[in-house]
């Protein structure tokens, strides 16, 4: 299937299924447990909506073979070097709707100060279960092949989640030295809710930078399936935390307080002053504006909130984990790179990685 020549069922199915994901909660909320169950049975599909969505992909990957193809080929833990088993390998683990080019800022920094690093990249959107068994399939073969190679984890926001999965569970495979947690939203997130919005973005940006993308893509790597596992108080959720820390592995988290509104709102504030005062800056009245504009804009950004946005400083905090550090920036500041500047976890990232040298 080719991004011009999209098969007109596969679009037809990918919006009924987006545009149903989406409504579901404001049906549910509406109407009575027993009218809502009333109206799902006269669907024509499956009363189980993982079989369903199941269904769908099965059927999307023989529709469309090769774009299936290319992003497997984007799949699992992806080393661009050679191993050194006498050296740490940092395994970067990217978040919720993201790839490996949401890792590439912390990847080249890392290289840069000398570390050898990989990326594991995930279905994004599918249950988190599911995800981290995949990590116990790639690290559990890498340690058979590197019996004594120690690995570091530095995962994003969800991808937060999908370590602890393995690390605290009964698949790990030992090797773990450190894991690090950016932004993880280890209580959950209310913005879970929006996670059809965040998938239709990210994907509008994969069309206009990835020549190989696919509308099929927006159905094989799932439909909302994490979103539902990130939601406070999630079956995967509950199950997760249940499990104590690992022993002998060390935990950082690391948390922001700049709400991502209050980023976005000062560009805002400034690219209007810039429009209005632009043909005239210095003379008087415009002057005073930008002034102005300039003012609110850095009052936003030094504004200090009760998280990073998406994720809460309360949702980001974990029983057992005492190195626990806040930065004054955004959800995605945190992890990736905005206008040039390095990811604003990255000073922490850094100092703890370099315990046990590269």
């Amino acid at each position: 299937m080719t991004r011009a020549g999209t098969g007109e069922n596969v679009r037809k199915f990918l919006f009924f299924f987006l545009l149903l994901t989406a409504a579901r909660p404001a049906v549910a909320r509406v109407a009575s447990p027993p009218l809502w169950d009333r109206w799902l049975q006269t669907l024509p599909w499956p009363h189980d909506w993982d079989q369903a969505f199941e269904s769908l992909e099965r059927w999307t990957r023989e529709a469309a073979p090769v774009a299936w193809a290319n992003q497997q080929r984007q799949r699992g833990l992806l080393i661009d070097q050679a191993i050194d088993p006498r050296r740490p390998l940092v395994v970067l683990i990217h978040g919720l709707d993201g790839n490996a080019d949401c890792c590439r800022p912390m990847t080249r920094l890392l290289q840069q100060a000398g570390w050898q690093t990989a990326i594991f990249c995930y279905p994004a959107d599918k249950h988190l279960s599911g995800n981290a068994q995949l990590l116990a399939e790639h690290l559990g073969a890498l340690r058979e092949v590197y019996p004594d190679l120690k690995i570091d984890l530095v995962t994003q926001s969800m991808g937060g989640l999908v370590a602890r999965q393995y690390v605290e569970g009964p698949q790990y495979a030992g090797g773990v030295d450190r894991l690090i947690l950016i932004a993880p939203p280890n209580a959950g997130s209310s913005w879970a809710r929006f996670s059809w919005a965040s998938k239709l973005v990210a994907h509008w940006q994969r069309y206009h930078r990835d020549p190989q993308w696919s509308a099929a893509w927006m159905i094989t790597e799932g439909l909302c399936q994490a979103g539902c596992d990130l939601k406070p108080g999630s079956r995967f959720l509950l199950e997760l935390n249940s499990h104590p820390r690992r022993a002998g592995v060390k935990y950082t988290i690391i948390a922001g307080d700049l709400p991502a509104g209050d980023r976005v709102g000062a560009e805002l504030i400034e690219a209007s002053a810039r429009l209005a005062c632009g043909r005239w800056p210095q003379t008087w009245g415009p002057r005073q504006l930008n002034a102005t504009a300039q003012y609110w804009a850095e009052a936003l950004r030094e504004e200090r909130g009760r998280g990073d946005g998406p994720v809460s400083l309360a949702s980001a905090a974990l029983a057992g984990v005492d190195d626990l550090v806040i930065v004054h920036a955004d959800h995605l500041c945190l992890y990736e790179s905005v206008d040039g500047r390095p990811p604003a976890a990255w000073p922490i990232v850094q100092d703890r990685l370099a315990d046990h040298g590269r």
